[in-house]
């Protein structure tokens, strides 16, 4: 089971978690919350009965905080977790990436209840001058949720991507005379 998070304290923290198995991608929990310590969220999970893979971050989660010189990757990596870090990417770019996988998901309807409710409701800014919808996602309750869908959708993609550059590198092991 993995895990994809966005980060907030005062914004909402938003962890889905998650199974790739063949060709399908399993959402079977969310959490979400605010204003709570890293450790309350670790609780979280440990309190699940999921045996865990790889904790993915989005980018900011390997940046040092000013108050302790640590970065959220290095406090879970203590707490003995195996995480990774997001690359900085556009906003749209994980846009992109969550349309791509989106027929590939299958969530619990109970246990995902909350982040589905803020998939539906993730929506672009409306530029009330221009009477158009403006570059950036509206920044509120539901994007969290978005958010961390977005980190498991690049990050989910990357093994494939991979996987396809391995194969172009190495040399069939069949011969074309037989």
């Amino acid at each position: 089971m993995d895990t994809f998070w966005d980060l907030g304290y005062f914004d909402n923290v938003a962890i889905w978690l998650a199974q790739s198995v063949g060709f399908e991608f399993r959402f079977i929990d969310f959490i979400q919350g605010s204003q709570q310590s890293l450790q309350y969220y670790l609780r979280e999970l440990q309190q699940r009965p999921y045996v865990y893979g790889t904790d993915t971050l989005p980018w900011d989660g390997g940046t040092p905080s000013l108050q302790t010189g640590r970065s959220i990757r290095d406090q879970m990596t203590a707490a003995g977790r195996r995480v990774r870090v997001m690359p900085q990417l556009k906003v749209e770019q994980g846009i992109q990436a969550a349309r791509t996988i989106f027929s590939k998901c299958y969530f619990d309807a109970e246990k995902c209840s909350d982040g589905i409710q803020a998939l539906r409701h993730y929506r672009y800014e409306v530029d009330e001058k221009l009477g158009s919808l403006r570059k950036e996602p509206l920044h509120d309750w539901a994007s969290h949720a978005a958010d961390a869908f977005r980190t498991a959708a690049v990050m989910i993609r990357e093994p494939e991507k991979k996987n396809e550059q391995e194969k172009r590198r190495s040399p069939s092991r069949l011969s074309p005379w037989t």
